[in-house]
């Protein structure tokens, strides 16, 4: 897809956060979305106040729909393993 930020985050207090989730028209997944997710969830982690984090989609009609068949597969052949020694795809999603 594109490089656009795909998870815009609402603080809405230091204990309770939105994410809303949106990737085209369906909420493809692709590499983009890996490296973001991965970015998110160590801030997520970090953060010490927060308990709370609601994921919406932006399209009422999708959630995450699946991967998107188009994205460069030598992205994500060369992605890093994740913390947990899995292929990010695997540790993040």
């Amino acid at each position: 897809m594109s490089t656009h930020e795909q998870f815009a985050v609402q603080e809405i207090s230091p204990s309770y956060w939105k994410v809303t989730f949106s990737n085209g028209e369906i909420n493809l997944i692709d590499p983009d979305t890996i490296g973001q997710l991965a970015e998110l969830v160590t801030r997520i982690e970090q953060s010490t106040d927060l308990t709370v984090v609601v994921f919406r989609s932006a399209n009422p009609d999708f959630f995450m729909a699946h991967w998107d068949m188009l994205a460069d597969r030598s992205r994500v052949a060369a992605m890093q393993p994740a913390p947990s020694g899995l292929h990010p795809f695997a540790d993040h999603v």
